[in-house]
């Protein structure tokens, strides 16, 4: 419904209303419009009271002053829950943060236990006999040795055979 026929709507209500209780007030315009929001629009061609208006023509009063507000109505009861919408596209990756401080050092771990002995492994090939090192020099002399002491008798020795003549 646009403002227009939303006007003429309440010029003839309040027309109604005056017509057939003769009095005109805020609180009788209300529920004139009230009751012509639920009641069919009557066009000024089927006009109940026969009464010749023409509503087309713009014709109109002094703006009558501005009426009290009206009561706030009640809270409606809450609409039921809507469907979930499509997942939306997904966000392109934002920049690499900034490298943060490096932590503190952890305490020393537990001692681990031994592991079990290996095993010994295979006997190596014997190695190519090396080359002649090179002859040493010539050491020192050494110091002269002390004198031993004398020794002990020998034995007589036996009779040699006679010589020849």
């Amino acid at each position: 419904m646009n403002r227009k026929s939303l006007n003429k709507a309440v010029v003839r209500a309040a027309f109604l209303v005056t017509a057939t209780s003769g009095v005109l007030g805020p609180m009788a315009i209300g529920q004139a419009v009230a009751a012509n929001a639920a009641a069919p629009v009557v066009s000024p061609t089927q006009n109940p009271l026969n009464i010749d208006i023409d509503f087309d023509k713009d014709k109109r009063g002094p703006q009558g002053p501005q009426g009290p507000r009206g009561y706030q109505g009640a809270q409606g009861p809450q609409g039921p829950r809507g469907y979930q919408g499509p997942q939306g596209p997904r966000g392109y990756q934002g920049a690499q943060g900034a490298q943060g401080a490096q932590g503190a050092q952890g305490a020393q771990g537990p001692r681990g236990y031994q592991g079990p002995r290996g095993y010994q492994g295979p006997r190596g090939y014997q190695g190519a006999q090396g080359a002649q090192g090179a002859q040493g020099a010539q050491g020192a002399q050494g110091p002269r040795g002390y004198q031993g002491a004398q020794g002990p008798r020998g034995y007589q020795g036996a009779q040699g055979p006679r010589g020849y003549q």
